[in-house]
């Protein structure tokens, strides 16, 4: 729960009608001092459930209560610092960051905004030529990390990522075999990319774990093209779409309510409230976020949050294929994949230049 001093409502109360459904009552800033008396909330659920106890709030001791921030904790809802959660701005900053490049027949544009974030928490890399060896130097790379909670962990994925998959033995592997049969991707090989893939993520993930990255995490999803495919490394609810002229990709995101989600949570003994882990985190799968990942008797791919991706393997057409998309949930919370292919399309037919599309965004 997240409230703002300046004009949304600080708190409210909730009780239960028949049949599971819910009625609250919301204290606007006018009603401070009353709101500010709350001790405790109930949760209720379904009409199968019993009532929950009153869970206690327990204060923080602070004078700065622009921002006010709660989490579920086995105590209560404990009031927690701000800045550990990301704090916002009093007004966003809309400044736009573009970066444009070409290489490999493949024309790219990225652009970010820092928003209502006091720093910048998100990130990228743009490789047209993915590097400067065989078989890379014909693929490009691209991704984008949602950070959250602070910018650290995603500055450090956007600079390392790429390399920890590139010397993975899977890759090193899938290079050989490509130097013994002129490039030709196979499903040998394929599946060394899979696999590389999602080791090099857990790789990033242990070693940043080592460091100093406080407790921020972030969303990460990338894209490697080659000449005849399209590989797609997806953590978190960041997502990737590959628009064709029949039809529209989109990856999936990975939502703490989803069955395979839910389930791999409650086993390591979370649970999913208000849709998020322990009625915190919104993601169930990111780097960093190392508190959901203490469990010494659970490897990283079981933990509360895991750092595992899915990958999604395609192969090119062109005569289908348009152009991807890779982008954060700031998008998608606004558009659904093929409402985000029209938007994107309808602009291509009007302005070749990537630069004149990114203003619509």
């Amino acid at each position: 729960m997240m409230v703002s001093h300046a004009d949304l409502p600080i708190a409210s109360s909730t009780e239960q009608k028949a049949h599971g459904r819910l009625k609250s009552k919301t204290f606007a800033p006018e009603n401070r001092q009353k709101a500010a008396t709350i001790t405790s909330l109930s949760i209720f659920g379904t009409p199968s459930d019993q009532e929950c106890q009153p869970i206690p709030v327990v204060p923080r001791s602070s004078s700065n209560d622009e921002l006010r921030v709660w989490r579920v904790t086995s105590a209560g809802l404990v009031e927690v610092d701000a800045k550990t959660m990301g704090a916002f701005l009093d007004k966003p900053k809309t400044d736009k960051t573009n970066v444009h490049g070409e290489g490999n027949g493949i024309k790219y544009g990225m652009s970010s905004m820092q928003g209502w974030r006091i720093c910048m928490e998100d990130s990228h890399i743009a490789e047209a030529i993915m590097s400067q060896s065989s078989p890379y130097k014909d693929w490009s790379f691209f991704a984008v990390f949602d950070g959250h909670a602070g910018h650290h962990i995603a500055n450090r994925a956007s600079s390392q990522l790429l390399e920890h998959l590139i010397t993975s033995d899977e890759f090193r592997q899938m290079t050989k075999a490509l130097e013994e049969n002129n490039g030709t991707l196979t499903d040998s090989t394929l599946k060394l990319l899979e696999t590389g893939i999602k080791k090099g993520f857990l790789s990033f993930d242990e070693i940043s774990k080592s460091s100093e990255i406080n407790k921020s995490g972030c969303t990460a999803v990338c894209a490697i093209v080659t000449p005849t495919h399209i590989i797609i490394g997806n953590l978190g609810d960041s997502r990737a779409v590959v628009a064709g002229k029949n039809d529209v990709f989109g990856t999936e995101d990975h939502k703490p309510y989803l069955e395979k989600e839910r389930k791999r949570i409650e086993d390591a003994g979370g649970s999913v409230m208000i849709q998020r882990i322990n009625g915190s985190l919104a993601v169930s799968r990111a780097f960093g976020d190392y508190e959901y990942k203490d469990d010494p008797r659970l490897p990283a791919d079981q933990q509360l949050v895991s750092p595992e991706p899915d990958v999604y393997i395609m192969k090119r057409n062109i005569e289908n294929d348009e152009f991807m998309v890779v982008a954060c949930d700031g998008i998608y919370d606004v558009m659904s994949n093929e409402e985000l292919a029209d938007f994107v399309r309808d602009r291509l037919v009007v302005h070749d230049d990537l630069r004149e599309v990114e203003k619509y965004f």
